[in-house]
C-alpha cells in the first residue's frame, strides 16, 4: 500500500481565502487512484484512501434507496461557492458577509421587509440520520428522509455499516475516539451499529473549497461515491498540499475535513452521468440529545437552546 507524506505547498492565511472558490484540475499534482494513506509532516491523519472494498450488492441497494435524499437545497454556505448573483430573486438585495481576513463566510438576502436571511447558490443535497439541536429547532430529532422513508434508508444500511468498518479498518484511533462519543450518545440518535449520527448526501455537486463543521474533530469524515453514466473527474482535493483523491463507485475516502478541500469538475456531457457522494459523521452535539420521547417533549414545549 502507497504511503505517503504530504507538505503544505500553501499557507493557512492564503489558503483560507480560496474559501467559496471552484477548484480546477491546476489545483493538484498527485492524484491518488490506489489504497492510500496520506500523512502531514507533523504526522496528523490527512486521509486514508480505499479502492473498491464496497461490495457491488451493497451499492446497488444503496443507490436505489437513497437516490432521492438529495434536494434542491441553498443552506449548503461555502461549500456551493460564491453567489450567482443572476440566480437570484428580482425582490431581494445580495450582502456578502466577509471575515476579517477578506474570506468569505456566508451570504446573505435582505429581504424587502429588511430582515436577513443567509443564502447560498442552490445545489442537491440532503440529509440522512439524526440531527441535534439548535437555535431554530430547539430539539434533536430524526431527519425528514428518515421519518419518510424508514425501510428505504433500512435497505441501505448494509452500504453504511460496510464504510463504518473500512473506517474502523484504515484508522483504529480515530474509529475508538468516534465510538467513544457515540457511547455517550442516547441510541435514538445514532445509526445502529456505526460511530455515524447523520449523513450528507450529494448528487452531481462540485463542492467550492470549505471546511465541516459541527462535526466530531477527533474523528474523521468519512465518504464515499456511487457513479452511474459516463462521468468523470469532481476530483477530492486538498488545494493546500496540492493533493487529489479520485473517488469513484465502491470508494471509501476518510479525511481530515477540518483542512480546506473541495471538488474540480466534472468532465463528460450533462445529462450523461450522476454522481451520489455519502458524506459520514458524528455531529458533535448529538451527545447532549435525550431520549426520542424527552426530545419530543422539549419540541412541545418549545425550549430555546443557544
Amino acid at each position: 500500500m502507497l504511503v505517503l507524506q504530504a507538505d503544505r505547498k500553501i499557507g493557512a492565511k492564503e489558503t483560507k481565502l480560496l474559501a467559496g472558490k471552484l477548484l480546477d484540475e491546476d489545483s493538484f499534482d498527485t492524484l491518488i487512484d490506489q489504497d492510500c494513506n496520506v500523512v502531514t509532516e507533523s504526522g496528523d491523519h490527512l486521509l486514508h484512501f480505499r479502492k473498491a472494498v464496497i461490495p457491488q450488492n451493497y451499492i446497488k441497494d444503496a443507490y436505489t434507496n437513497i437516490n432521492e435524499a438529495a434536494h434542491p437545497t441553498n443552506n449548503r454556505g461555502v461549500a456551493s461557492g460564491y453567489i450567482d448573483e443572476n440566480k437570484l430573486p428580482a425582490t431581494v438585495a445580495k450582502n456578502r458577509n466577509w471575515n476579517n481576513d477578506n474570506s468569505i463566510d456566508s451570504d446573505f438576502l435582505v429581504t424587502p421587509n429588511g430582515s436577513k436571511t443567509h443564502q447560498s447558490n442552490v445545489v442537491m443535497s440532503g440529509i440522512m440520520g439524526y440531527m441535534d439541536r439548535y437555535p431554530r429547532i430547539p430539539y434533536c430529532r430524526t431527519t425528514a428522509y428518515n421519518m419518510e422513508h424508514p425501510e428505504r434508508f433500512r435497505q441501505a444500511m448494509p452500504f453504511i455499516t460496510a464504510v463504518n468498518n473500512v473506517f474502523a479498518d484504515v484508522s483504529p484511533e480515530r474509529y475508538a475516539a468516534q465510538h467513544a462519543i457515540i457511547k455517550q450518545t442516547h441510541p435514538d440518535f445514532t445509526i445502529h451499529n456505526t460511530v455515524f449520527t447523520t449523513i450528507t448526501v450529494n448528487k452531481n455537486w462540485q463542492t467550492a473549497v470549505h471546511t465541516d463543521k459541527g462535526d466530531y474533530a477527533e474523528g474523521l469524515g468519512v465518504m464515499s461515491a456511487m457513479w452511474k453514466g459516463t462521468g468523470d473527474g469532481c476530483y477530492f482535493v486538498f488545494p493546500a498540499y496540492r493533493i487529489g483523491v479520485n473517488m469513484r463507485t465502491g470508494d471509501v475516502l476518510c479525511a481530515n475535513v477540518h483542512e480546506w478541500h473541495g471538488n474540480t469538475p466534472f468532465k463528460g456531457v450533462v445529462g450523461r452521468y450522476e454522481r451520489i457522494a455519502c458524506v459520514f459523521y458524528y455531529r458533535n452535539k448529538m451527545k447532549n440529545c435525550g431520549s426520542a420521547a424527552e426530545e419530543l417533549e422539549r419540541s412541545k414545549q418549545g425550549i430555546r437552546t443557544s
